[in-house]
């Protein structure tokens, strides 16, 4: 299935030497699909076809998860896909999530757009500033509105089949490590498959492996061992290409704006530079985990805010403090153009992260480099 969200992919990526090539993939072989799954082992967390989406998102959030199974109740449980699966409906995931909600908003703003020209006559003069005032506050009550529809909506209308792979378990048991990453997370096309869902032989899903998994697995098995790539550079390895610039936002942009962005590039996330050009944080479709859909008006708000906002409840349930500049700067991962492939593999298993900025020394953003990208490398 392929992607409608990719991650910013360096054109030179995996031009490294032949002999780093062979040696990330010889490492890879000598593990196999079996040994992943003995790691994997983990209780599918699933969510019920006909939950509203305001609760789906909670759980979400709750959980710390970017994706869940849709399932059918067992009363409702129906065979689907040639009978191969039952009561599976697809993946509910925050990149779906992202493309409903960008897309409600822009038919509201559409709507509000048409009646403001309706209503002012030709030739009118423009529009004081209490009536900007008053059309601005209407636009708040019109998101929380839409808010508030769209969290009562069922999550079976976000499945989405676009980034994943489908497969049953026993195919797959005799491969090896490089053979199982090359065919099920980097298609023909080079677009990214983020997560494999596994079934058994009753067609029931029995696992899913994501590529944070894989990249869980190549910190424990081979990175340690990789005596010659593991102590190049990032920039030496071509894991990014400065010469392509890094799509960014100002801090300023609405948040509705910044997420339009995403949706229109068809990224997986982007930078937010303060104003004097350096990255301030990020924002990704995961954000949205955290929007209340009762508050949707939060989303006509300036990005600095909005992340601010995003953990500021949980912050101050567990610490009592307003989370700031500098700790919304700690959650976005960077490296530096030297930083090693070891210690990029490190960094992104350790924080548990989809990607990582690369910086210069002034903190600008020079590259952007996503699990695809490393997964992609290790089966170049």
């Amino acid at each position: 299935h392929q992607t409608r969200h990719r991650s910013i992919r360096p054109s030179n990526l995996g031009q490294a030497t032949m002999g780093s090539e062979r040696e990330q993939i010889s490492y890879l072989k000598k593990h196999t699909f079996k040994e992943l799954l003995a790691d994997c082992k983990k209780e599918v967390f699933t969510l019920p076809h006909d939950i509203k989406i305001k609760e789906a998102l909670k759980l979400l959030s709750e959980r710390k998860f970017l994706s869940a199974p849709c399932i059918l109740k067992p009363d409702e449980k129906r065979k689907i896909n040639e009978g191969l699966i039952t009561g599976y409906c697809g993946i509910v995931h925050v990149n779906s999530i992202l493309e409903a909600v960008m897309r409600r908003v822009q038919e509201l703003e559409e709507t509000e757009k048409k009646g403001t020209e309706n209503a002012k006559p030709e030739g009118a003069p423009i529009a004081s500033a209490e009536q900007a005032v008053q059309a601005k506050a209407q636009h708040w009550k019109n998101l929380d509105k839409l808010g508030k529809a769209f969290g009562e909506e069922e999550v079976m209308a976000l499945t989405d089949l676009s980034d994943i792979c489908e497969t049953v378990t026993g195919m797959h048991k005799g491969w090896d490590m490089q053979r199982f990453v090359k065919m099920m997370f980097c298609n023909s096309e080079g677009t990214p498959i983020h997560r494999v869902v596994l079934f058994d032989n009753e067609g029931e899903i029995e696992n899913i492996i994501t590529q944070s998994d894989v990249l869980q697995f190549l910190k424990k098995h081979i990175i340690g061992e990789m005596k010659e790539t593991g102590k190049k550079s990032i920039k030496d390895l071509g894991l990014f290409d400065p010469k392509q610039k890094v799509i960014t936002v100002d801090e300023k942009t609405t948040a509705a704006k910044a997420f339009e962005t995403i949706y229109k590039h068809r990224l997986s996330n982007i930078g937010v530079l303060d104003k004097e050009g350096k990255l301030l944080g990020n924002l990704s479709s995961s954000h949205l985990k955290g929007l209340d859909t009762e508050e949707f008006a939060l989303l006509d708000a300036p990005i600095d805010f909005f992340l601010k906002f995003g953990d500021a409840k949980k912050r101050i349930q567990s610490h009592g403090t307003w989370l700031d500049d500098q700790l919304v700067k700690a959650r976005t991962i960077t490296v530096k153009p030297e930083e090693t492939l070891t210690g990029l593999v490190n960094t992104l298993a350790d924080k548990r992260a989809h990607y990582a900025f690369v910086v210069n020394d002034g903190d600008a953003p020079l590259g952007i480099i996503t699990l695809t990208d490393v997964l992609s490398f290790f089966c170049a």
